[in-house]
């Protein structure tokens, strides 16, 4: 589809300042001019959009004839032009190359493009206002990672340098089976391949923040920011200090609750609740004493909960295996709905 320089020589110099931000497309530019010459006006006052459809038209129509595309261009509608050359492209694809600059991608980017708008982050790139080179090739890094990763930067918002040692954490917890509730910390921190990339992501979570709200009045209080869940954990020294409890907080998947005594400020127990379909189960609930919440403090926090309007329940695993050794096979789904019931109605 190009030609040897000197056959475009004088071309390319009449029409330099329009072929700039076609980069390696110029010369073909330059083609299609000669070919069709009303498509000067057009290819000098291209708008990004356009721009960017004719590109990805004319990369992916290579050794076609010039002149048939350049009347083809000059003719048809650019979502046209973009369904003809690429008919599996996702429907993102046209609204959105308007945001890719003033100056033709390669081929690979664009392909890189598309595949990101089809994935798991697709709606990341869609709030982002630029989407050059740099960004496209930073979106499509990110969609290559652990799927957890996608979600931590939507909601965390880590740089590129959080995101890959983001990675590699997950990676070595997946290898050493201890992702989730069950980190062994010291476990990890014996890894020392493990051990930098720990402390770089470590000092990132310490900033997150919870995405919800819950408006709780006293004595309940909620934590809102991992560090302050970071600082009460280490000095409780219990199993919250983990990390994944910090990105869980600030993915929004659990909330950390206080509950205060007598002196307002000096919490008694802290709780996290996991998000369900039923609303906030509680998860861990441990108190100052470094001891276990007994079931009646569980059920305390879970009824002050219910007087600031916050649907919890306070159903353990542990009730849950209870209830299966009370009572036959074909019983268990019936009895264990029945608690879930009981539970709910006591909470409204």
């Amino acid at each position: 589809m190009t030609a040897s320089p000197s056959a475009f020589s004088t071309e390319i110099q009449e029409f330099a300042p329009s072929l700039l931000p076609w980069s390696e497309l110029g010369p073909t530019v330059v083609r299609l001019i000669q070919a069709h010459e009303p498509l000067a006006r057009r290819i000098l006052l291209a708008p990004p959009k356009w721009l960017h459809v004719v590109a990805v038209y004319l990369w992916r129509t290579q050794g076609a004839d010039i002149g048939e595309l350049a009347q083809s261009i000059y003719e048809k509608h650019p979502r046209q032009l973009l369904n003809e050359c690429w008919a599996e492209a996702d429907l993102k694809l046209y609204p959105v190359l308007k945001r890719c600059g003033r100056k033709a991608l390669m081929l690979e980017q664009y392909e890189k493009l598309n595949t990101i708008l089809g994935s798991n982050i697709a709606d990341i790139a869609l709030q982002t206002k630029a989407l050059n080179a740099a960004r496209i090739e930073f979106f499509f890094k990110i969609r290559e990672m652990d799927p957890l990763v996608a979600p931590a930067y939507r909601q965390l918002n880590f740089d590129l340098e959080t995101a890959k040692r983001f990675d590699i954490m997950l990676k070595h917890m997946r290898k050493l089976d201890i992702i989730g509730d069950h980190i062994s910390e010291s476990k990890l921190l014996r890894n020392g391949a493990f051990r930098s990339t720990y402390n770089y992501v470590e000092a990132r979570l310490t900033r997150v923040k919870a995405p919800d709200n819950l408006n709780l009045a006293a004595p309940l209080r909620q934590i809102m920011l991992g560090e302050e869940l970071l600082f009460i954990a280490n000095q409780w020294k219990n199993c919250l200090r983990t990390p994944s409890y910090r990105i869980s907080l600030g993915l929004g998947s659990r909330v950390f609750i206080l509950l205060d005594g007598d002196e307002p400020g000096h919490a008694i127990a802290l709780a996290s609740f996991e998000r369900t379909a039923f609303g906030w189960q509680m998860d861990e609930c441990t108190t100052s004493e470094k001891r276990r919440a007994s079931p009646e403090l569980r059920q305390r926090i879970v009824n002050l909960l219910s007087l600031n309007g916050v649907s919890a329940y306070a159903t353990t695993f542990e009730m849950a295996l209870s209830a299966l050794d009370r009572c036959p096979d074909q019983m268990v789904e019936e009895e264990w709905h029945s608690e879930l019931e009981d539970t709910e109605r006591s909470e409204h």
